[in-house]
């Protein structure tokens, strides 16, 4: 039997929020944790759920729907991706200005 993926000994997230350590406090961190999993994970399936089941009553079986779930979740993946760059040059700015700090 497979063992669920804790975020506990999940490497990758792991790394993710130990780096941001240098530029969070640990309640904050912690904030932050608590945010992703319940809105990335509860709201995300009841959100995708609640998607199909409103195009199923309104276009009356879920194959018909699948072209309107296929751009709803393109356009969620151009988001996401937008989103994470924009973080990225956000951390990549915080971290020089960190390295500066610690320089001087």
């Amino acid at each position: 039997m497979r063992q669920p993926i804790s975020h506990y000994n999940c490497p990758s997230l792991q790394v993710a929020y130990c780096s941001t350590s240098v530029l969070l406090s640990d309640h904050s961190i912690r904030t932050l944790k608590v945010a992703i999993d319940v809105l990335g994970a509860r709201l995300g399936k009841s959100g995708g759920a609640l998607s199909q089941q409103a195009l199923v009553l309104v276009l009356g079986t879920i194959l018909s729907g699948a072209p309107v779930l296929a751009l709803l979740v393109g356009l969620v993946a151009v988001m996401w991706i937008r989103a994470v760059s924009h973080l990225s040059m956000q951390f990549q700015d915080r971290m020089k200005t960190v390295e500066d700090d610690l320089s001087h």
